[in-house]
C-alpha cells in the first residue's frame, strides 16, 4: 500500500472519530474554541455574495470563504493537527462543518470515492462527482447518511498537505455551493 493511501487511511479514521465528537459538540452547544477571544474569529467586510455575508479568514490552514453573517463560528482543536471548523444558526438546520487534518502527501485534488469507501466502509456514498470549487481547487462532493443529522453534503478534498471534509446539512446544498465558490488559499 502506498504512503498517500495509508495517510488518507490514517486521516479518515480520524475523521470518522472526530466528525463524531463534533456533531456532538455541535448539537450539545458546548465549545472548546482554539481562539482566546471571538475577536481572534476574523470576520471581514466586503463580501462578494453580498451584505448578509462576511469573510472568515484562517491563518493557520491559510484560507478563506464566505458565509451568512447569522452563522455563529466555533473552532475545535482535536489535537494531532486537526481542527473542526463549526458554522451554525443554532435556532435552524443552516450550517456547515469543515474538518482539517494534516495528511504527508504532495498531491492536491480530490480523493476518489473509490478511496474513501477503501478507509470508511460504512460511509454512504451518493452521486459522487469531482468538481472544481473556490480558487481551482478541486474537490469530491457527493451524499452522504449521518445516524445523528440525517442526509447531507459532503466535499471533500486536499490542499497543501491539509485534507479537507466540508459537511452540511441537506437543505443547506445551495447555499454551500454558493460558499464554496468564495474558497481561497494563500499558497
Amino acid at each position: 500500500m502506498d504512503t498517500y493511501k495509508k495517510q488518507l487511511i490514517i486521516a479518515a479514521v480520524i475523521l470518522a472519530i472526530l466528525s463524531a465528537s463534533a456533531i456532538w459538540f455541535w448539537n450539545s452547544g458546548k465549545s472548546f474554541s482554539l481562539a482566546n477571544n471571538q475577536d481572534d474569529l476574523t470576520a471581514l467586510t466586503g463580501a462578494t455574495l453580498g451584505e448578509n455575508y462576511q469573510i472568515y479568514k484562517n491563518d493557520h490552514y491559510g484560507f478563506s470563504l464566505e458565509h451568512p453573517k447569522n452563522l455563529k463560528i466555533e473552532e475545535f482543536d482535536e489535537g494531532e493537527g486537526a481542527a473542526t471548523f463549526v458554522f451554525v444558526d443554532e435556532t435552524s438546520r443552516e450550517g456547515f462543518q469543515i474538518f482539517a487534518s494534516q495528511v504527508e502527501t504532495d498531491i492536491d485534488g480530490a480523493p476518489s470515492a473509490e478511496d474513501i469507501k477503501a478507509d470508511i466502509p460504512e460511509m454512504i456514498i451518493e452521486e459522487a462527482t469531482e468538481v472544481v470549487i473556490g480558487d481551482s481547487q478541486h474537490a469530491l462532493i457527493f451524499w452522504s447518511e449521518d445516524p445523528t443529522i440525517g442526509r447531507t453534503r459532503e466535499v471533500w478534498f486536499i490542499n497543501n498537505g491539509n485534507l479537507y471534509a466540508i459537511t452540511a446539512y441537506e437543505e443547506f446544498d445551495p447555499e454551500l455551493a454558493q460558499i464554496m465558490d468564495t474558497l481561497k488559499f494563500v499558497k
